[in-house]
């Protein structure tokens, strides 16, 4: 397939314009047409497949038209491709006057907002805007709820907030970011420490050592695990050191192991065991204004 182009232009009105009806495939052998439509391709800049072309010929094939392959006919069809470039070039206009006046926006104020459900897809796409824009101020903050998130960005005190719902319309644009898996160290004595993986409800009466400002992971281990105590900490250096030095369970995910944010698990007294519970399996996606589509997209093809 194709995209659509910067000037609204757009493969399958194109491709009306030049096979009007239905006859102008069907008539042709299932080669001839897709000789004439790689040389159609080729000429108006559009990808090829051999086998788009052999489906589109079965398909006017199995056709039956409803309307006479006659002048009128095409007169019609050419009239309405006519008013449909119209409104796309004019679509497509709006949209490139938006999107740059968003960079303009952001050029001048140097400084995007990002709000997230999770602390550590916030740490990456945050490291990736400040290697595409290096002169722009990023500020950051985590919150507990996907519907704080949508508020901040509705309301514009965020430009891009990072959440576990998939929502893009006619407003906002949405693109994944990774998944993320929790995990829970325990110490090795620990009765489920040689387990593949455990259930949240399974570690019931424990108390874990975490940091405070979690997100939504905080409220999925609180609310599934009864009757859990939670020590929390505001600085992970000290959460380190407890971790390392002492066997209270604790949480990790398989992101925060690769970052090295919490001690090497072979210095420690833990083993990492995966939880199943799918609340705490997600998959997170960067949303913003589809202004600001390209930015994001920009920024999420960093390395």
């Amino acid at each position: 397939s194709s995209p659509v182009r910067t000037d609204g232009s757009e493969k399958w009105v194109d491709f009306i314009d030049a096979f009007w009806h239905v006859q102008c495939v069907s008539g042709l052998s299932a080669n001839a047409f897709s000789a004439k439509y790689l040389k159609w391709c080729r000429k108006h800049g559009y990808n090829f497949s051999e086998e788009k072309a052999l489906e589109i010929h079965r398909t006017a094939r199995d056709h039956v038209a409803v309307m006479p392959k006659t002048d009128t006919t095409k007169l019609l069809v050419k009239q309405a491709v006519a008013q449909l470039r119209t409104v796309s070039s004019a679509k497509a206009a709006l949209q490139n006057e938006m999107e740059n006046e968003v960079v303009d926006f952001y050029n001048k104020t140097r400084e995007i907002k990002i709000a997230s459900i999770a602390p550590m897809p916030l740490y990456v796409l945050t490291q990736k805007f400040n290697k595409t824009f290096p002169k722009t101020k990023i500020t950051d903050q985590v919150k507990n709820e996907n519907a704080e998130l949508f508020s901040l960005l509705e309301k514009d005190k965020a430009q891009i907030i990072i959440t576990t719902i998939n929502r893009s319309d006619e407003r906002f644009f949405a693109t994944e970011i990774f998944e993320e898996h929790l995990k829970v160290l325990l110490p090795k004595s620990h009765s489920l420490a040689n387990r593949k993986s455990v259930k949240l409800k399974e570690l019931a009466r424990e108390t874990f050592i975490m940091l405070s400002e979690l997100g939504f992971w905080s409220n999925a281990v609180k609310h599934a695990i009864p009757d859990a105590k939670f020590i929390e900490q505001d600085d992970i250096t000290d959460l380190r050191d407890i971790i390392a030095h002492s066997t209270l369970p604790a949480f990790a995910t398989d992101y925060t192991e690769q970052a090295d944010h919490l001690p090497a698990l072979k210095k420690t007294s833990h083993v990492a065991v995966p939880i199943e519970d799918e609340e705490v399996n997600v998959k997170f996606y960067a949303v913003c204004r589809v202004e600001m589509m390209k930015q994001l997209n920009s920024v999420r093809k960093q390395p």
